[in-house]
């Protein structure tokens, strides 16, 4: 395969679901509350959409919703497992302070740093996609156990630019890099996720990982290794 960029899916993809899902979540849901009591003013702007919403849905005046409130809205949002934007900036900003403070570091394979690198030294450009937002993609290569990444890639994407499994969003991110979407390929664990990207264009290959359910539509690695470099 030849391919002048690559853009990466993490959770599944470059780290374990079981990290994002037994020790990113539960530590955002442990510390949401004193976090928004303690520095509510880090998200401001989250605060005041998500009081929005309970005033509209709760007929109450605005004045009379209170942190608590959000608090307890945030909570059931996490119980659903609910995809929201505000939530997502709110569980970045709580991950900053775990991973600053270096009460978590960031899970990669094994095999990732080094095949990141060297896809940097030949000068494939690299990037991200994944549901979390920028700034935990970001955290997470930069505290990441094999030190700090981040520097190896030229874009971040989340859901802002749209949803993983519409092919609209492949085409957006490669306008985005004015790379042809021919020339770049997309890794993903998810079959779906690999479906939008290679109808927008894109040359797409599933990772299997533990747990993962191969594809009988795309071709399949098992590390990064197996990638081409040149």
């Amino acid at each position: 395969m030849k391919y002048k960029a690559l853009l990466t899916d993490i959770e599944g993809t470059t780290t374990s679901i079981h990290f994002v899902h037994d020790e990113l979540f539960p530590l955002a849901k442990r510390e949401l509350p004193d976090f928004l009591h303690r520095h509510s003013e880090q998200v401001i702007p989250q605060l005041e959409n998500l009081r929005e919403k309970i005033a509209r849905d709760t007929k109450r005046a605005i004045e009379s919703v209170h942190t608590d409130d959000v608090i307890a809205l945030l909570l059931s949002y996490i119980a659903q497992d609910k995809k929201d934007t505000d939530l997502k900036v709110i569980q970045g900003k709580i991950w900053r302070h775990a991973y600053e403070s270096e009460k978590v570091k960031g899970h990669l394979y094994e095999e990732v740093p080094g095949a990141l690198k060297k896809l940097h030294a030949r000068s494939i450009i690299l990037a991200v996609y994944s549901s979390g937002s920028v700034e935990a993609q970001q955290l997470l290569f930069k505290y990441s156990t094999a030190g700090d990444l981040s520097s190896l890639f030229s874009h971040y994407f989340d859901t802002k630019i749209g949803m993983k499994k519409e092919k609209e969003s492949y085409e957006r991110i490669a306008r985005f890099m004015e790379i042809e979407p021919h020339d770049i390929l997309f890794l993903s664990d998810v079959e779906a996720e690999l479906d939008a990207a290679a109808e927008a264009g894109f040359q797409a290959l599933q990772v299997i990982r533990p747990g993962t359910e191969p594809s009988e539509r795309h071709r399949h690695i098992a590390t990064f290794e197996e990638l081409n470099y040149s």
